[in-house]
Protein backbone atom coordinates (compact mmCIF):
# COMPACT_ATOMS: atom_id res chain seq x y z
CA UNK A 1 0.00 0.00 0.00
CA UNK A 2 2.69 2.65 0.93
CA UNK A 3 4.43 2.27 -2.70
CA UNK A 4 1.12 2.96 -4.02
CA UNK A 5 0.93 5.83 -2.21
CA UNK A 6 4.59 6.88 -3.03
CA UNK A 7 3.96 6.03 -7.20
CA UNK A 8 0.64 8.48 -6.70
CA UNK A 9 2.61 11.27 -5.21
CA UNK A 10 5.66 10.92 -7.70
CA UNK A 11 3.02 11.26 -10.41
CA UNK A 12 1.55 14.11 -8.74
CA UNK A 13 4.72 15.96 -7.97
CA UNK A 14 6.21 15.66 -11.79
CA UNK A 15 2.57 16.79 -13.30
CA UNK A 16 2.87 19.51 -10.67
CA UNK A 17 6.23 20.28 -11.82
CA UNK A 18 5.91 20.50 -15.43
CA UNK A 19 2.68 23.19 -14.70
CA UNK A 20 4.96 25.10 -11.93
CA UNK A 21 7.81 24.81 -14.64
CA UNK A 22 5.89 26.41 -17.47
CA UNK A 23 4.52 28.97 -15.40
CA UNK A 24 7.89 30.10 -13.97
CA UNK A 25 9.41 30.19 -18.15
CA UNK A 26 6.66 31.72 -19.47
CA UNK A 27 7.03 34.85 -16.77
CA UNK A 28 10.58 35.41 -18.25
CA UNK A 29 9.43 35.56 -21.99
CA UNK A 30 10.43 38.21 -24.25
CA UNK A 31 6.93 38.87 -26.40
CA UNK A 32 5.80 42.07 -27.56
CA UNK A 33 8.18 43.90 -25.03
CA UNK A 34 9.95 47.27 -24.84
CA UNK A 35 13.41 48.43 -23.64
CA UNK A 36 14.22 50.91 -21.40
CA UNK A 37 14.01 53.13 -24.11
CA UNK A 38 10.77 52.40 -25.40
CA UNK A 39 11.53 50.57 -28.51
CA UNK A 40 10.67 46.96 -29.60
CA UNK A 41 13.43 44.39 -28.38
CA UNK A 42 12.89 40.33 -28.76
CA UNK A 43 10.18 38.75 -30.61
CA UNK A 44 7.00 40.58 -31.63
CA UNK A 45 4.08 38.83 -32.83
CA UNK A 46 2.84 39.45 -36.42
CA UNK A 47 -0.19 39.01 -37.75
CA UNK A 48 -0.38 37.93 -41.63
CA UNK A 49 -3.21 38.07 -43.83
CA UNK A 50 -4.13 35.31 -46.77
CA UNK A 51 -1.06 36.97 -48.73
CA UNK A 52 1.22 35.98 -45.82
CA UNK A 53 1.43 40.32 -45.36
CA UNK A 54 1.71 42.11 -42.36
CA UNK A 55 -1.92 42.91 -40.98
CA UNK A 56 -2.73 44.99 -38.25
CA UNK A 57 -6.25 43.55 -37.62
CA UNK A 58 -7.21 40.38 -35.96
CA UNK A 59 -10.19 39.81 -38.04
CA UNK A 60 -8.16 39.99 -41.50
CA UNK A 61 -5.40 37.38 -40.72
CA UNK A 62 -5.03 34.16 -41.56
CA UNK A 63 -1.35 33.24 -39.99
CA UNK A 64 0.45 35.27 -37.38
CA UNK A 65 4.74 34.31 -37.22
CA UNK A 66 7.47 35.98 -34.80
CA UNK A 67 9.84 38.98 -35.70
CA UNK A 68 12.54 39.79 -33.58
CA UNK A 69 13.74 42.98 -33.08
CA UNK A 70 17.27 44.63 -31.60
CA UNK A 71 16.47 48.48 -30.53
CA UNK A 72 13.88 49.33 -32.45
CA UNK A 73 15.25 47.76 -35.62
CA UNK A 74 13.45 44.89 -36.77
CA UNK A 75 16.26 42.42 -37.74
CA UNK A 76 14.16 39.25 -39.01
CA UNK A 77 13.29 40.41 -42.76
CA UNK A 78 9.57 39.66 -43.86
CA UNK A 79 8.63 39.70 -47.64
CA UNK A 80 5.92 42.33 -48.32
CA UNK A 81 4.32 40.57 -51.58
CA UNK A 82 2.97 43.33 -53.81
CA UNK A 83 1.67 40.62 -55.98
CA UNK A 84 -2.10 40.79 -56.40
CA UNK A 85 -2.42 39.33 -59.67
CA UNK A 86 0.64 36.08 -58.72
CA UNK A 87 -0.93 33.00 -57.74
CA UNK A 88 0.15 31.74 -53.75
CA UNK A 89 -0.31 27.81 -52.90
CA UNK A 90 0.55 26.47 -49.68
CA UNK A 91 1.28 22.22 -48.84
CA UNK A 92 -1.34 22.85 -46.37
CA UNK A 93 -4.76 23.85 -45.52
CA UNK A 94 -5.40 27.41 -45.30
CA UNK A 95 -7.01 28.18 -41.89
CA UNK A 96 -10.01 30.59 -41.22
CA UNK A 97 -9.99 34.05 -41.51
CA UNK A 98 -10.26 35.76 -38.35
CA UNK A 99 -8.95 32.63 -36.17
CA UNK A 100 -4.85 33.14 -37.12
CA UNK A 101 -2.61 29.85 -36.87
CA UNK A 102 1.01 29.74 -36.37
CA UNK A 103 2.70 30.09 -39.30
CA UNK A 104 4.26 26.49 -40.94
CA UNK A 105 4.81 24.89 -44.12
CA UNK A 106 5.74 25.98 -47.69
CA UNK A 107 4.44 29.01 -49.32
CA UNK A 108 5.01 29.35 -53.09
CA UNK A 109 3.98 32.09 -55.23
CA UNK A 110 3.65 31.81 -59.73
CA UNK A 111 3.59 34.68 -62.41
CA UNK A 112 0.91 35.21 -64.73
CA UNK A 113 2.19 32.33 -66.66
CA UNK A 114 2.64 29.80 -64.39
CA UNK A 115 6.72 29.87 -63.38
CA UNK A 116 7.63 30.15 -59.87
CA UNK A 117 8.87 33.51 -58.72
CA UNK A 118 9.22 33.16 -54.94
CA UNK A 119 9.36 30.02 -52.46
CA UNK A 120 9.50 30.16 -48.40
CA UNK A 121 9.37 27.99 -46.12
CA UNK A 122 8.32 28.63 -41.80
CA UNK A 123 8.30 25.83 -39.17
CA UNK A 124 6.78 27.03 -35.97
CA UNK A 125 5.91 30.72 -36.89
CA UNK A 126 9.77 31.78 -37.71
CA UNK A 127 11.23 31.51 -41.50
CA UNK A 128 13.42 28.31 -42.78
CA UNK A 129 14.14 29.17 -46.19
CA UNK A 130 13.40 32.27 -48.43
CA UNK A 131 14.01 31.29 -52.77
CA UNK A 132 13.33 34.22 -55.33
CA UNK A 133 13.83 32.79 -59.00
CA UNK A 134 14.16 35.01 -62.19
CA UNK A 135 14.67 33.71 -65.67
CA UNK A 136 16.46 35.25 -68.56
CA UNK A 137 14.32 36.90 -71.46
CA UNK A 138 15.27 34.17 -74.00
CA UNK A 139 15.47 31.38 -71.83
CA UNK A 140 12.97 29.71 -70.31
CA UNK A 141 14.97 28.34 -67.53
CA UNK A 142 14.19 29.39 -64.19
CA UNK A 143 17.22 29.92 -61.86
CA UNK A 144 17.71 31.10 -58.13
CA UNK A 145 18.36 34.66 -57.66
CA UNK A 146 18.23 35.07 -54.16
CA UNK A 147 19.03 32.18 -51.46
CA UNK A 148 18.27 33.11 -47.45
CA UNK A 149 18.73 30.55 -45.36
CA UNK A 150 17.92 31.40 -41.92
CA UNK A 151 19.08 28.24 -40.50
CA UNK A 152 22.93 29.04 -40.32
CA UNK A 153 23.77 31.41 -38.18
CA UNK A 154 26.59 33.80 -37.62
CA UNK A 155 28.53 32.61 -34.34
CA UNK A 156 25.01 31.12 -33.37
CA UNK A 157 23.98 35.09 -32.66
CA UNK A 158 20.06 34.89 -32.94
CA UNK A 159 18.70 36.65 -35.99
CA UNK A 160 21.60 36.39 -37.79
CA UNK A 161 21.28 34.25 -41.42
CA UNK A 162 23.03 33.53 -44.51
CA UNK A 163 22.43 34.97 -48.07
CA UNK A 164 23.61 33.93 -51.46
CA UNK A 165 22.65 36.20 -53.78
CA UNK A 166 23.08 35.18 -57.47
CA UNK A 167 23.69 36.65 -61.23
CA UNK A 168 22.32 35.54 -64.28
CA UNK A 169 24.95 36.64 -66.24
CA UNK A 170 27.88 35.48 -64.04
CA UNK A 171 28.73 31.81 -62.45
CA UNK A 172 29.68 33.01 -59.06
CA UNK A 173 27.20 34.09 -56.65
CA UNK A 174 27.84 36.41 -53.94
CA UNK A 175 27.97 36.07 -50.16
CA UNK A 176 26.77 37.25 -46.78
CA UNK A 177 25.94 37.00 -43.63
CA UNK A 178 22.96 39.34 -42.03
CA UNK A 179 24.59 40.01 -38.94
CA UNK A 180 25.08 42.92 -36.65
CA UNK A 181 28.77 44.62 -37.46
CA UNK A 182 30.42 47.97 -37.38
CA UNK A 183 27.70 49.93 -39.49
CA UNK A 184 24.65 47.63 -37.52
CA UNK A 185 22.67 45.26 -38.65
CA UNK A 186 22.71 44.58 -42.71
CA UNK A 187 24.31 41.98 -44.91
CA UNK A 188 28.04 41.75 -44.60
CA UNK A 189 30.29 40.09 -47.65
CA UNK A 190 32.32 36.73 -46.69
CA UNK A 191 35.44 37.29 -48.54
CA UNK A 192 36.85 34.06 -50.13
Amino acid sequence: MLTIIIKYNAIFFIILSFFYGQRIISQTDTLNKFNTNGKKTGYWKILLDEKVNPTKNISDSYFYCFELWDNGKRITPRARHKWKKNKLTIDKTIPYKGIPTLISGTFKWYDHKGRLICEEVYRSGNPLYFKSYRSKKSDTTEYIYEDIDFTKKYNGIPGTFYVEMHSLIRPESEKYWFRKGPKGWKPYKIEN
